[in-house]
């Protein structure tokens, strides 16, 4: 079963405070006409990156900090992967059809599958 998920753009947006209490939101938004984030009662909290004790003690969030953009990014980033399959798909049926085999085709035929899962993985939580 597919669930939708909540539809992008995210952005992160970092807690107030430091120390135990530290955290980036991931945060559904709008977009306004100058394509600025806008936060709307429609939209909210998707997500959430949160540091380990070690990096408390030490003050160092660039990993929470790295682990939210990525979080952030994954509507963007399954968007893209729809389209590159696409275009992926589009090349290996070219090549099937003309009757030749290109040296591309098997590393098509591989991004493809890898391009599948990605996709699986994103859509449904679990590896085809």
């Amino acid at each position: 079963m597919t669930t939708q998920f909540t539809a992008g753009p995210w952005v992160c947006e970092p807690t107030d405070s430091e120390g135990p209490d530290y955290g980036v939101s991931i945060i559904a938004v709008d977009l306004g006409e100058d394509g600025l984030p806008l936060f709307s009662p429609t939209r909210g909290l998707v997500g959430a990156a949160l540091p380990w004790p070690t990096e408390i003690d030490s003050g160092d969030m660039s990993r929470v900090e790295a682990n939210a953009n990525l979080m952030a990014s994954a509507p963007a980033l399954l968007e893209a992967l729809e389209e590159a399959k696409g275009l992926a798909d589009m090349a290996v049926m070219s090549d099937d059809m003309d009757g030749t085999e290109s040296e591309d085709q098997g590393a098509l035929v591989r991004l493809r599958a890898k391009i599948d899962a990605a996709i699986a993985l994103a859509r449904t939580g679990a590896a085809s």
